[in-house]
């Protein structure tokens, strides 16, 4: 004895993949998005048929990708200290029986930080804040002999000088009285 067997119509749907990439480097904040780039595309079609151009089809289609990037900095060794000085002093231990309680007291004790008086910390800071100084006083100060030498105006130099006696510079503040006071005497000769 033998059955029939019908069959049905299957049909598969392969989806279509586009892909598109961005290679760039950018900078982002904690908690930050920057957009990286994206693609938009469209397509109109239109078909007419039969005689007399009875029948039309029309279709429209319209993409669009982009691509960002999120980023959220994790700082698991906080998180760890935080959620293990959660817990309940009796479920501390504050001996080093094994060699995982030596990693849990280390994560239990509170981050180093300097101290907000610190003077060692202040002091080192204030050291680099006048070595950027100087370096930017110095270097303001040469652009403006260079530019008094190049122009035979000294308006130029008059700038560089006046930016680096904004920065402390003693020379560039003795220049600039100079240049102003010939400045004015040429001007009071007119």
């Amino acid at each position: 004895m033998s059955t029939s067997a019908q069959a049905q119509v299957v049909r598969i749907q392969q989806p279509i993949v586009q892909q598109f990439s961005a290679g760039t480097t950018v900078t982002v904040p904690d908690r930050g998005t920057a957009l990286l780039g994206g693609i938009s595309s469209g397509r109109m079609h239109s078909r007419q048929f039969g005689p007399f151009r009875r029948g039309s089809i029309y279709g429209q289609e319209f993409q669009s990708s982009t691509s960002s990037v999120s980023v959220y900095i994790h700082d698991f060794d906080a998180m760890d200290r935080y959620l293990l000085n959660s817990a309940p002093q009796s479920m501390r231990r504050t001996t080093a029986s094994d060699p995982s309680d030596h990693w849990r007291n280390q994560l239990l004790s509170p981050a180093p930080q300097d101290p907000p008086g610190s003077s060692a910390l202040q002091k080192q800071r204030a050291a680099e804040t006048k070595a950027r100084t100087q370096t930017r006083a110095q270097r303001f100060y040469e652009l403006g002999k260079q530019a008094e030498q190049k122009h035979a105006t000294p308006n130029i130099a008059i700038l560089h000088y006046t930016a680096a006696a904004k920065y402390g510079s003693l020379p560039a503040q003795q220049r600039l009285k100079e240049l102003k006071s010939g400045a004015d005497s040429v001007t009071s000769k007119d």
